[in-house]
């Protein structure tokens, strides 16, 4: 390293930058694109709300409440889980329903008999890989907007801490 590279690395103030806003982050796992709505970037915030909410529903609604299951996919989980409360709501609704096969007609833990159809089926096969994939990649995509929304939070904190102290 010559001198001249030294001394330019040397003249640089080193500046630290602010810790994020932890509250961005709990409404980006809330529903995503909120964390971007409420720091201002509307437009950003609901094209992320769009795709990922879309793409997370887009999975429910191929593969079933089935696709969303910690005992059989806990690899898939892993990434379906950080798509927010809705996937806690999803896991304890198709855990109702599956709950109790041999209840009787009528309850609400009833899976159906030919005589006494039931309104909630579990998928299998393809249809069932295709909605795991989908709700998992929807968490996933919703873990990179985690780190956009630290990010950017911790962008504007050190720019408001510049203007407060110079």
């Amino acid at each position: 390293m010559s001198d001249l590279q030294a001394g330019a690395k040397s003249s640089k103030k080193s500046t630290k930058s602010a810790p994020p806003d932890l509250r961005y982050l709990v409404l980006a796992w809330v529903c995503p694109g909120l964390g971007h709505i409420a720091m201002g970037d509307v437009r950003r915030g609901l094209i992320l709300l769009v795709t990922i909410t879309g793409l997370f529903l887009s999975g429910l609604m191929i593969g079933g409440m089935g696709v969303l299951d910690f005992k059989l996919n806990r690899a898939w989980f892993f990434g379906q889980m950080f798509n927010g409360p809705a996937v806690v709501l999803a896991v304890v609704r198709s855990k109702t329903m599956m709950s109790q096969p041999n209840s009787q007609p009528g309850s609400n833990a009833y899976l159906g008999t030919p005589a006494y159809p039931n309104a909630y089926e579990p998928s299998f096969g393809r249809p069932n890989e295709i909605g795991i994939l989908y709700t998992a990649l929807a968490g996933l995509l919703n873990l990179f907007i985690f780190y956009d929304v630290l990010d950017r939070s911790a962008q504007r904190n050190t720019a408001k801490a510049r203007k407060v102290a110079g």
